[in-house]
């Protein structure tokens, strides 16, 4: 009887068993169909271990993980580099990976990104903090998923990529190692005749072999997992920099209010609300195409705003002829700092807006024609990797409000006219596809105008406030720079242009 029962006992045990193996099974096989995600082998102190906490990560979630070392010999074999977006694209297609995740490492910050496969572009990144590479191996391995995971989900391999590429997958790293190198073992006592040898080698070079040590000592030392060292100060990898070309085209709509101060003479205001404007724009930085230097941080942009379809009625019921436009061109240098990219800017513009009656004569509302410097302040805020906010600020320093006949400065109003503004502007664009993009936006510019008016003037009015407010929305073309749309000021484009290990084993050995 009590054999009976153990047998009993044990079926249930084994058909449990069973059971958990059915179970678990299929969450196995979904857990491989969730597509490959590739590792670079990243730059800095403590790669090792905050790279196994990245590839447990990916591993836990049901990715398959390709290695640096394959990636690497890939890029090579297809004579590209990992770093841009066509050399992510290309290793992708062949080893049909869905996403990529690099960065590089500080020893008190890690700066991950991760890259679409499809097209290279890079879908998110972050940013993790720590006392010492082993502190930010632990803050990786507690929020790498949580930050960075809906970005790897994102990915998708390039159209035609080698389904059936077959890969190396790389042990991890093991998560105990530490970020400094092992001690170097003790020297072992050396022979009188070694030591003699040893002496005449470094006093005597053989033939074919001088200079070499001198190459040696002027090369930079490297870091344990054998990248460039970097110094504890040194910048992650930044993706909120913005694109090397933006060219933009769309309409706005113009609303203008002046205001009399003072109208002792009763000179009529005037408003629209509002006007058509046809609008075209333009940002460059074109050291961003081929450098990843400060220099490529400093740019050019313009704008130039056209109406059409307005005309203008007096009180009395007459028709006046209504033309109005503005451009803006200028220099502007920006400070990249993770998700913001705040920058300075110098810029000559002008705004004319003029009335005129039917018969060709001037209005009784005065015409202008401002010409000024202006000086202004802004940044852009990265949110998530396929939009941005922009925010800026600007003084106006007018040299001219219009002096020509008919205009406010003129002989007919104000001849003694001073005048100054100031403008603030608000845009998000958006990333429709990797080079086209919407872009919608408000501008409030404000010109006030002392009139400086004598006894003796024909007209007696105290200031003026001169008010323009246009909204608008438009269709952009951009083109990233080199990492994605330029880099961190600063930056070295030489160290990151660097062959991989693999290469530079050969040589060595060469």
């Amino acid at each position: 009887m009590r054999r009976a029962i153990g047998v009993g006992r044990k079926t249930r045990l084994l058909g449990a068993a069973v059971l958990a193996v059915g179970l678990t099974a299929p969450v196995t096989n979904a857990a491989g169909k969730a597509g490959r995600v590739g590792v670079v082998v990243l730059r800095g102190a403590g790669e090792g271990v905050v790279r196994a906490k990245i590839t447990k990560a990916l591993k836990a979630n049901g990715f398959q993980v390709v290695g640096g070392q394959q990636l690497e010999s890939t890029a090579s074999g297809l004579s590209v580099s990992l770093d841009s977006d066509a050399g992510f694209k290309a290793v992708a297609k062949e080893l049909n990976i869905s996403a990529f995740v690099a960065g590089e490492l500080t020893r008190k910050k890690a700066g991950l990104v991760v890259r679409n496969g499809a097209d290279g572009v890079v879908l998110g990144d972050a940013s993790f903090s720590g006392a010492n590479p082993k502190k930010i191996a632990a803050q990786v391995g507690a929020n790498f998923w949580r930050q960075l995971g809906p970005a790897v989900r994102q990915g998708k391999p390039p159209s035609g990529a080698k389904t059936k590429a077959a890969i190396a997958e790389e042990a991890p790293p093991p998560e105990e190692e530490e970020a400094s190198p092992p001690p170097p073992p003790e020297p072992r006592k050396k022979s009188k005749k070694a030591a003699r040898a040893e002496a005449e080698s470094t006093t005597e070079p053989a033939p074919g072999k001088a200079g070499q040590e001198g190459e040696a000592e002027s090369k930079p030392s490297r870091g344990a997992e054998g990248g460039p060292a970097e110094d504890e100060g040194s910048s992650p990898a930044r993706t909120a920099v913005g694109p090397a070309l933006t060219l933009g085209v769309g309409g706005r709509a113009l609303f203008r209010r002046l205001d009399w101060n003072q109208d002792i003479a009763r000179v009529p205001p005037y408003s629209l609300s509002p006007g058509p404007q046809a609008s075209l724009w333009l940002e460059a930085y074109p050291a961003a195409m081929f450098s990843k230097g400060f220099a490529g941080n400093v740019g050019v942009f313009g704008d130039f705003n056209l109406g059409f379809g307005v005309s203008s009625t007096t009180t009395d019921g007459a028709k006046l002829t209504t033309k109005f436009q503005n451009f803006l061109g200028g220099v502007k240098v920006r400070l990249p700092v993770n998700a913001f990219t705040p920058y300075a800017s110098l810029a000559y513009g002008a705004q004319s807006f003029s009335l005129e009656s039917s018969n060709g004569t001037a209005s009784v509302v005065p015409s202008v024609a401002y010409k000024f410097l202006r000086v202004g302040l802004g940044t852009r805020v990265a949110i998530g990797s396929i939009a941005a906010l922009d925010v800026g600020a600007a003084y106006l320093l007018v040299t001219d409000p219009g002096s020509k006949a008919g205009e406010i400065k003129s002989q007919d109003f104000f001849p003694n006219t001073k005048a100054n503004a100031l403008d603030v502007g608000v845009s998000v664009s958006y990333r429709l596809m990797k080079r086209v993009g919407l872009r919608a936006g408000v501008d409030f510019r404000q010109y006030g105008l002392d009139l400086k008016v004598t006894p003796q003037s024909p007209l007696i009015v105290g200031g003026a406030t001169d008010r323009y407010i246009t909204a608008g929305a438009g269709v952009e073309i951009m083109l990233d720079g080199l990492g994605g749309g330029g880099a961190a000021a600063g930056e070295d484009h030489e160290a990151e242009a660097e062959p991989p290990p693999t290469t530079k084993k050969k040589a060595a050995e060469e």
